[in-house]
């Protein structure tokens, strides 16, 4: 719940609790209810303080604290863009030691929670610091690994669960015995390391504790903890717990209270209880009954209460998800609800103390935790909960909460309202709410969902996270079918499954294994072939030679539509479903990038390819250019139990990527290819330079199947992908070629009434590059609030109507949508809001401020297709990262919400105390005059760092020269920065030359290496100056831009001034722009250049052109009136 707790452990009362994050309505996590800051590290206690750390998902604040250990009292709290989880650890020389699950560990100051260093790692959430080193793990393979470098370190395997170590011992509980081993021959691998073995079948937890001589070993499992002398093995003690199937999860020995006072043993279990013992002399006999276990007897249901639930039960389209009960003082409603669904129940009780007596009641039923949580609120305060959680509000007794309220938390789609002695109530729909419920959005193919919740969306809120995780996850790379959402269903498309999820609380309800052949891949250059009905209550998917009717709530097979006898032995390719019509392609089984090779015939079972092949075949070879497309032979139209209206048998091929299906359920496009190799091959799996050779855009009555027109398509540069949209009443036609390390794409549009040209376009992508997939974008048709439909089409804008280059409103006129990171995946989209996969989950909004347009959304990986949908009110991530094996903290399924207006954003808690202000103090400086050359370094004017020149240098009366090559660094061959300051300013006197590179850089120290971003500069992009500030709130640069051009060959004095809240970039004295962006002491990456006349990181290096005649670095900012004095001197010195 995102609180820290002090028990006293004399006699566990509260001694204090302490909320580290925001108090926020709770979300869903794992299905269970949640604070929206849970913590995710331990409580690590130093001296006086107590470290923790508060939240997952930067987006939604992150916090690190230290607090009094004798009050919980806050002495400091940062905001970090990091996702703690794991266990603290200090080498007591302040450092605090923050693991991040499969991400790289870091370490801030114990002093102040001021950033120190990332450190390097294979990631994972074990850590241990030694004298020597700090070591943590294991990463994704297994690793280890120390900082600082440990090169003569070694792994020692054991054979144990758990290990403990010290004394010159080594103690490891293996679930049949504990051993112990002399720790110097064990590490040098002696057999005769084993000291002695003990039977213990205890090995959940384990610790060692004592002094001399002695020394006593704990162990913990179910129902018991086995006490042993560690120096001999013998048993000493034995102490079970109440339920012997509760399970110890973790051990701890604390000091009492006085010199005298006996030590404390504390256990903690799995279902939530703490036990302590106090040691005495003698062997003691355990009696529970001492023990306030705070229990209460549960009650008999009564026959109203079960007639009642099973009525709700009755009422609701499945019986798994979440459930809120109000008023329930007996817990009756809970405990039937409990006992005839599958529902979890959070109850509501207005009183602490009815909180805590059906809390104590459903423990010791032990019910509590998984499926019940019990919390304590009144209708004057609200429930304290996030929107649209609920799939049924059942109110076991009359309430004062208003009907308003109950909406709020119920879903939209599907949930039930129970008041008591009223009818039940069905919650109203969301208003604008769009679906996803075909490969991109609708069978239209515009990858727009027609979502109003996002048409003013001012930021995103976490709803739920959890549920369905990687491991029945296609591998990411595959590019498999899109996941669907529409009305209270999620589907996702596991390796040879489906999974049903609900969009409200991210609860799974069904798994439904598929037939072999139904796995497909490498969507670029198939089709959808599940597909949603609008309402989302039945799906439909081909699985080879049927295609199934599910209910898509439940998992049911709800009918089956065989191959129709003129396609025997072909296998379903595309399909699509609107106003109970079923629209499908028939494709030969070697078309379609199946699990396994097609050994075609009826009922035979293909070969399946192992991990490597499919790897081989989908990823290395179909990520590169001119890879050929799944095509199909027939198209038929149908009723949704299978009973024919037409089919069309092709005279040529059909790329399933080319079939859309208007939302006006009558018009079906698609692109035919009718060349002779076509009509004659073998696979159907055909190149497009093949396609296009004899092509046709081909549009149909979808409801008799008779053609309305054909247009040629007479694209002979089209070499990698063939797409069709429908727009209101135009087609969309999309393909690429790849050249000069660049897809090249065109984008044309017919009119719908008769297929005549409209218009066409060409252009560049703006990255280089074509491993990734940049050369099979899907365009996006972005139905914008005003009602005009945009055809994003990576990374450009077009009007649909006039193909007019759209620029958005305050963007400079060269704007492209520039992703940050390689360009894996396509677009989702809806309102405003663009989506996309950039290192992270993405969004682009063009109705927030330019500094706050690209918005990172969560610490996780995406998909390498689409897996980001704009749904019903929800922006849903279902779980797209499988088999990935980079360093990101969270691999989990999640939902956000839209939010509109400042208030409805997420409140970030301020630092505490605020980062002060520093006083300005001048620490680098140099003048580049014969007077302070050495060979090929400038000494400082001030401070004592040189800068060394990389370069013969050449001084003209301006300064130093830059041609183009020459650059100056403090350490040019081995990158690593003084001590930097938390607040700024970066000052600069020189001329820039023609011939200046797109981007350069004057002076500071910079990392801007793909989603790695870090330091300060000054520079140039563009013919522009800018001031460029990474923080640690923030740590993405934000690029503070001069608003006009710069003048070639004119001195100017520059400077970019931060202070912790604002940057500031001022030229010749006067204040040109200033942002808010930046929140927080500057973060660098010590191994970084501090350089000048260059912009110079890992990845880049662009020398600027021009003279330099001073640079300087300051502590703290300066004020406007300190730059103009400071300009009036430059400008006045000769």
């Amino acid at each position: 719940d995102g609180i820290v707790r002090s028990l006293d452990l004399r006699d566990g009362t509260l001694r204090w609790s302490t909320q580290v994050g925001p108090q926020l309505p709770r979300i869903v996590g794992n299905g269970r209810l949640i604070g929206s800051h849970p913590i995710r590290t331990s409580v690590m206690v130093v001296g006086e303080k107590v470290f923790v750390n508060a939240g997952l998902f930067p987006s939604q604040g992150v916090y690190t604290a230290a607090l009094e250990s004798a009050d919980g009292t806050l002495i400091w709290r940062r905001r970090t863009e990091r996702s703690p989880q794991g266990y603290l650890l200090t080498d007591n020389a302040d450092r605090l030691y923050v693991p991040c699950g499969r991400a790289a560990p870091y370490c801030v100051s114990q002093e102040s929670g001021r950033f120190i260093s990332d450190l390097p790692s294979a990631g994972g959430t074990f850590g241990m610091v030694t004298e020597s080193a700090f070591f943590s793990g294991p990463g994704n393979d297994a690793n280890v690994q120390s900082w600082l470098d440990v090169p003569k370190a070694k792994m020692l395997p054991l054979e144990g669960r758990t290990v403990a170590a010290g004394a010159g011992r080594l103690w490891v509980a293996s679930g049949s015995q504990l051993l112990c081993h002399d720790l110097q021959k064990k590490t040098a691998r002696e057999n005769s390391s084993q000291l002695w073995a003990s039977d213990c079948q205890l090995d959940d937890s384990m610790i060692v504790s004592g002094q001399g001589d002695d020394l006593f070993v704990f162990t913990g499992g179910r129902g018991q903890i086995q006490i042993f002398d560690a120096l001999t093995g013998n048993a000493v003690h034995e102490l079970t717990l109440p339920d012997t199937n509760d399970e110890v999860r973790y051990l701890a020995v604390a000091a009492g209270a006085g010199e005298q006072a006996p030590d404390i043993l504390v256990a903690t279990t799995a279902a939530g209880n703490i036990f302590t013992w106090h040691g005495v002399a003698n062997k003691p006999t355990d009696n529970w009954a001492e023990i306030d276990r705070r229990t209460a007897n549960s009650v008999a249901i009564k026959a109203a209460v079960k007639s009642r639930v099973q009525d709700v039960l009755d009422e609701l389209p499945v019986d798994v998800g979440m459930a809120l009960v109000l008023n329930d003082l007996d817990g009756s409603h809970t405990q039937q609800l409990i006992q005839k669904s599958r529902l979890n129940v959070i109850s509501i009780v207005p009183t602490v103390a009815d909180r805590d007596r059906l809390r104590s009641m459903f423990l010791a039923e032990s019910s509590y935790g998984r499926r019940i949580t019990v919390l304590n609120a009144s209708p004057e305060s609200g429930i304290p909960v996030a929107d649209r959680l609920f799939n049924v509000v059942l109110e076991a007794a009359e309430s004062d909460y208003p009907f308003s309220e109950l909406r709020r938390v119920v879903d939209s789609a599907g949930g039930l309202i129970s008041r008591a002695g009223k009818p039940f109530e069905s919650a109203p729909p969301l208003n604008g709410g769009g679906v996803w419920r075909h490969q991109y959005g609708a069978p239209d193919n515009s990858s727009d969902s027609d979502d109003d919740s996002f048409a003013h969306a001012a930021g995103f809120r976490l709803q739920w996270f959890g549920g369905v995780g990687p491991s029945r996850m296609p591998d990411r790379h595959l590019r498999g079918q899109a996941p669907l959402a529409a009305g209270p269903a999620m589907i996702l498309h596991g390796d040879e499954c489906l999974i049903g999820v609900d969009p409200a609380n991210g609860v799974e309800r069904w798994q439904v294994e598929l037939p072999r052949d139904s796995m497909r891949y490498v969507m670029p250059f198939d089709a959808g072939h599940s597909c949603l009905t609008a309402d989302g209550r039945r799906l439909f998917t081909a699985t080879a030679e049927e295609i199934w009717q599910l209910n898509a709530l439940t998992g049911e097979r709800l009918g089956t539509v065989p191959m129709p006898n003129e396609a025997q032995g072909l296998y379903w390719g595309y399909l699509a479903e609107s106003d109970g019509m079923l629209f499908a392609s028939a494709m030969k089984p070697t078309a379609g990038r199946l699990k396994g090779e097609p050994l075609g015939g009826k009922g035979e079972q293909s070969k399946e390819f192992d991990r490597g092949a499919l790897r081989e075949m989908y990823t290395k070879q179909d990520y590169d250019s001119t890879r050929p497309l799944v095509c199909s032979r027939f198209l038929f139209g149908m009723s949704s139990d299978g009973r024919m209206n037409w089919n069309r048998a092709s005279d040529g091929v059909i790329p399933n990527s080319s079939i859309s299906l208007h939302r006006d359920s009558a018009h079906l496009v698609f692109i035919e290819g009718k060349s002779e190799a076509c009509r004659s091959h073998s696979t159907d799996r055909v190149s497009v330079s093949e396609i296009v050779r004899n092509a046709r855009v081909t549009c149909l009555d979808a409801a008799t199947g008779q053609q309305l027109w054909e247009q040629p398509l007479d694209w002979q540069d089209a070499k990698n992908v063939l797409y069709t949209q429908l727009v209101g009443d135009y087609v969309v036609v999309a393909s690429s070629e790849s050249r000069s390390k660049k897809a090249w794409y065109r984008v044309g549009v017919l009119r719908l009434s008769d297929g005549e040209w409209v218009w066409t376009q060409r252009h560049a992508h703006i990255k280089e590059g074509l491993g990734h997939g940049e050369q099979v974008h899907h365009p996006l048709a972005l139905r914008q609030p005003s009602g005009r439909v945009c055809i994003l089409a990576e990374p450009y804008l077009y009007n649909v109507e006039t193909g007019e280059r759209i620029v958005p409103e305050g963007a400079p006129a060269n704007w492209a949508l520039r992703r940050p990171g390689h360009s894996c995946g396509t677009l989702s989209g809806a309102g405003q809001c663009v989506f996309f996969r950039a290192t992270n989950p993405t969004v682009f909004n063009f109705a927030a401020e330019p500094d706050d347009q690209i918005q990172k959304l969560s610490p996780s990986r995406p998909g390498c297709w689409i897996n980001m949908l704009p749904a019903n009110g929800r922006l849903l991530i279902p779980e797209g990262s499988a088999s990935c094996v980079c360093a990101f903290p969270l691999q989990t399924s999640m939902g956000f919400v839209p939010v509109t207006g400042e208030s409805a954003r997420v409140p970030f808690l301020e630092d505490f105390p605020r980062l002060e202000e520093e006083r300005v103090q001048q620490i680098h400086a140099w003048d580049f005059s014969p007077m302070r050359l050495r060979e090929k370094s400038f000494l400082p004017t001030t401070g004592t760092e040189s800068l060394a020149a990389s370069a013969p240098v050449q001084l003209t009366e301006d300064g130093l020269l830059l041609d183009g090559q020459q650059w100056l660094s403090m350490t040019p061959q081995d990158p690593v920065l003084p001590e930097m300051p938390a607040t700024l300013s970066l000052e600069a006197y020189l001329t820039v030359a023609r011939g200046t590179p797109e981007w350069s850089g004057i002076v500071g120290a910079i990392q801007d290496n793909g989603n790695y971003e870090r330091g300060c500069l000054l520079g140039i992009h563009n013919s522009q100056f800018f001031f460029a500030i990474a923080s640690e709130h923030r740590t993405s640069l934000t690029y503070l831009r001069a608003p006009t051009p710069l003048e070639f060959d004119r001195k100017y004095h520059v400077v970019g001034t931060y202070d912790g809240r604002n940057m500031r970039l001022y030229l010749d004295g006067k204040l040109i722009a200033i942002s808010p962006a930046q929140r927080g002491a500057v973060l660098f990456d010590q191994k970084s250049w501090f350089s000048a006349g260059i912009y110079k990181d890992n990845n880049d290096h662009f020398p600027l052109r021009g003279t330099l005649s001073r640079v300087s670095m300051f502590r703290g900012a300066l004020s406007a009136d300190q730059v103009r004095e400071r300009f009036a001197v430059l400008n006045a010195t000769p």
